[in-house]
């Protein structure tokens, strides 16, 4: 099982910032579970209940997109 991160996103509708490279540190090593949250993310903390978390990535070849809210964990496998 291979994740392949293309690009991850976390913030509020008129903003974001981008965490690609921090969800390619995490996922490394064969991890395939993301908690989002500003700590784990490495983002400024804000205001925290409108932050969403999208990320584009490709599992085994095949291209994949997924959407959270803060504090919520994703399985991408």
């Amino acid at each position: 099982m291979a994740i392949e991160v293309l690009c991850a996103m976390y913030g509020v509708k008129e903003g974001g910032n981008d965490v690609t490279g921090r969800c390619k540190e995490l996922l490394e090593h064969g991890n395939d579970d993301l908690i989002v949250n500003s700590e784990v993310l490495g983002v400024q903390p804000g205001n925290i209940s409108e932050r969403r978390f999208s990320i584009l990535y490709k599992l085994n070849g095949t291209a994949h997109v997924r959407f959270a809210d803060e504090g919520d964990q994703l399985d991408l496998a």
